[in-house]
């Protein structure tokens, strides 16, 4: 009776006896109660609020069997259409190594192996063809939508859940990386299952965080080092919640802990600390990372771009993000008001932790930041925004403001499958020219180490000499001498095929002196690829040289 009555006095979310109906705002009632509360497990376990806590009964609504059918279409529909990109390259690479090497491999370049140990298992009898290197990662896409709509099912209800269906289902950044030979899709998926979880417990459906839960964390953080932060912000959610009793979710903490700490042991001991290249926090980090988590890369600058451009590369992109952000803050707000304490503080702590984290790595270690690197919190910010949409046609703000959001999504995923390599190297094009214009056994010149990576692997019967050397990077200061040793494997004429020069020649110091140095012999110019046909003769090369030395000039 004394458990009962401080049930009752507990604030909304907090914990209500079992037969008090659900609140208006939303969310199936916590199992266990904050505090010196000590409602039973039993009891609070026959006080599941909606059938959407549970997959089974999430799935048998009509409006998330047609997202799932959706979302299925949408991910396998031009999954093989894009070449592999360099990433993906790095995986195929790696599967062909034996087993002990392929792990080794993946964690000297900052890769738990996880990811790679399921997808070699997987292309052993799948093949490695592009549709089966990516297959995996589309079914956890689309594994990933179901799990999100449970979570939201279980945080807030039905209406909610029907719509974090949908938006998971047509979301951009989902869908991207559901159709690529990388590890992203499977941290979207086990943060959404992490999620699902972590949801069903605090608000009763389940009467303690399992070992099911560790070990969902554990292959979370085993597929992606970043993925901590997720974890850590589940963990900050359960001690903000101080559910009682503590036997019920402290020891499975007490697991995933251990895990963060033996993850992080291995970042520190395994892992490189310089990964990332040149990329930095720049003017937009943060609200590039939370506009990339809702529209996917097509409404972003591409990595070029960026290091062409710097943050100016993003201003384009200006005049949809910044009245798109209006109505992110409104559905986001609309949300913080219509849900429980229990749920804000779940979706607010993982969202947190999981954004704040990336962003202050740099600051200690020489890393890179990139959208993908956030990819776990996608589920929980999309939960969020659910929780926020309206749940009745009248036309009002909220309304507005979610029909914003969802032509946002629509959009971003129709503009990436109408170019699933949008903003990466066409080497389908390239490979056109470069078969119409140079015979098959002239050796071609290439410039950088990852381009030289990407040639190798989508023309193999191509011979390629890497300029400038490994580990030479063009500058004003060397890109004269450079020019003046540039080699000529045909004699009288070269091929310079140059992609991600931001590695080998930032500037474009040493192709502007090549393209003054050199007459032109024709040449193309691709998305992300540049093709020079340069020629010894006819040129003169005092005459040219002064002309790039004014260009020089005029540059700085």
């Amino acid at each position: 009776m004394k458990a009962a009555t401080k049930a009752r006095s507990a604030p909304p979310g907090l914990g209500a006896p079992p037969s008090a109906a659900p609140q208006s705002r939303g969310e199936a009632e916590p199992a266990l109660t904050h505090g010196d509360g000590a409602v039973s497990a039993r009891s609070a376990r026959r006080r599941t609020a909606s059938s959407f806590a549970s997959l089974a009964g999430a799935i048998r609504d009509p409006w998330l069997a047609g997202a799932l059918l959706v979302a299925l279409v949408v991910r396998l529909v031009s999954l093989d259409h894009a070449p592999l990109w360099f990433d993906e390259l790095t995986t195929a690479g790696w599967l062909t190594l034996p087993w002990g090497e392929m792990v080794q491999s993946a964690l000297r370049d900052n890769h738990p192996p996880l990811y790679f140990v399921v997808l070699k298992a997987w292309s052993e009898f799948a093949g490695n063809t592009v549709w089966a290197l990516r297959l995996p990662s589309a079914l956890a896409s689309w594994l990933t939508v179901l799990l999100i709509a449970g979570s939201v099912g279980a945080l807030s209800g039905r209406s909610a859940a029907r719509w974090a269906a949908w938006f998971a289902a047509l979301s951009p950044f989902i869908v991207h990386h559901g159709q690529e030979a990388r590890m992203y899709a499977f941290v979207t998926m086990l943060a959404a299952a992490d999620l699902y979880l972590l949801a069903r417990f605090v608000t009763g459906a389940t009467s303690s965080l399992g070992w099911l839960f560790v070990g969902t964390s554990c292959a979370l953080v085993a597929c992606h080092y970043y993925a901590i932060f997720f974890v850590a912000g589940e963990i900050v959610a359960l001690l903000v919640l101080w559910l009682r009793p503590l036997r019920s979710w402290l020891p499975a903490t007490a697991g995933v802990s251990i895990a963060l700490g033996a993850a992080q042991l291995a970042v520190l001991l395994l892992a490189r600390h310089d990964a990332g290249g040149d990329y930095a926090l720049g003017l937009f980090a943060f609200p590039g990372v939370v506009w990339s988590m809702v529209s996917g890369y097509t409404m972003l600058p591409s990595s070029a771009a960026l290091h062409a451009a710097g943050w100016r590369a993003a201003l384009p992109y200006l005049p949809v993000s910044i009245p798109a952000a209006a109505a992110l803050a409104v559905v986001g707000a609309a949300a913080l008001r219509m849900a429980s304490r229990t749920a804000a503080v779940v979706l607010l702590a993982t969202i947190g932790v999981t954004v704040a984290g990336p962003l202050v790595v740099p600051l200690v270690l020489p890393v890179a930041i990139n959208p993908r690197y956030f990819a776990a919190g996608v589920p929980a910010l999309l939960a969020l925004l659910a929780m926020g949409a309206p749940t009745s046609p009248r036309i009002s703000a909220r309304g507005v403001a979610t029909a914003v959001l969802a032509a946002i999504l629509l959009a971003g995923t129709t503009r990436h499958l109408s170019d699933p390599g949008g903003k990466r190297e066409d080497v389908s094009a390239a490979r056109v020219w470069l078969d119409s214009h140079v015979p098959a056994t002239e050796e071609i010149v290439i410039t950088s180490s990852e381009m030289a990576s990407i040639a190798q692997f989508q023309w193999p019967d191509r011979k390629f000499r890497l300029y400038p050397a490994p580990g030479v990077v063009a500058g004003w200061g060397n890109a004269d001498g450079l020019a003046d040793a540039f080699p000529f494997p045909a004699g009288d004429r070269a091929i310079y095929v140059i992609g991600r020069e931001w590695l080998s020649d930032p500037d474009g110091a040493l192709r502007l002196h090549l393209s003054g140095r050199y007459s032109s012999c024709g040449g193309i110019d691709l998305r992300g690829i540049r093709i020079l046909c340069l020629a010894k003769q006819d040129a003169d090369p005092s005459a040219e040289h002064g002309r790039a030395t004014a260009t020089d000039s005029s540059l700085h």
